[in-house]
């Protein structure tokens, strides 16, 4: 088989035209990626879970937690630390103020917990950076499961090795 000027033209146009695909794929996914570090979409970000927190009754952090979005809980857990850590001389625990008690959902449940709960090994590794986190480490939740006892239950190795860097109750167990 002889390639004719026909065959020719058509293999040059198609791969022409794959070459501007890819390149419009990869221009279009570098855009989404420089859009996700933006500061204006962080905000709506945190917007969104703002308005899942009026829904749901739970705190912004605790959805961040939940979802994994690090760069919202990395904020929310500096202004927590920050706010009331560090300029108010009469704060010594997350439970003496208000604010601060949004940090657990009703069942008692903390953001380490959640983080665990979800596997976010990240999220967790923010919030242990704060003394207000770390005295959260052994708080059980209603039904008396601890942090380190939910990811031993869900065998999430990498997370209890990350605890196990801090002083815990090992003898702690729940009330089920």
């Amino acid at each position: 088989y002889s390639w004719k000027l026909y065959d020719i033209v058509l293999f040059v146009i198609t791969v022409l035209l794959i070459v501007i695909l890819f390149s419009i794929v990869l221009i279009i996914y570098v855009y989404t990626l420089m859009l996700s570090l933006h500061p204006t979409l962080l905000r709506m970000r945190l917007y969104c879970i703002i308005y899942e927190l009026i829904q749901e009754g739970k705190s912004p952090l605790y959805i961040a937690c939940a979802r994994g979005n690090h760069m919202v809980a990395t904020l929310l857990s500096k202004h927590i630390h920050q706010k009331f850590y560090n300029e108010d001389p009469t704060y010594t625990h997350p439970s003496l103020c208000s604010s601060a008690m949004s940090i657990a959902d009703a069942q008692g449940n903390s953001c380490l917990y959640v983080a665990c709960y979800n596997n976010q090994p990240r999220i967790l590794n923010i919030l242990l950076k704060y003394q207000e986190y770390i005295d959260l480490l052994n708080m059980p939740n209603i039904y008396g499961n601890s942090v380190l006892y939910i990811c031993c239950v869900y065998n999430n190795i990498e997370l209890v090795k990350v605890l196990t860097q801090f002083k815990l109750n090992l003898n702690m167990g729940n009330k089920v």
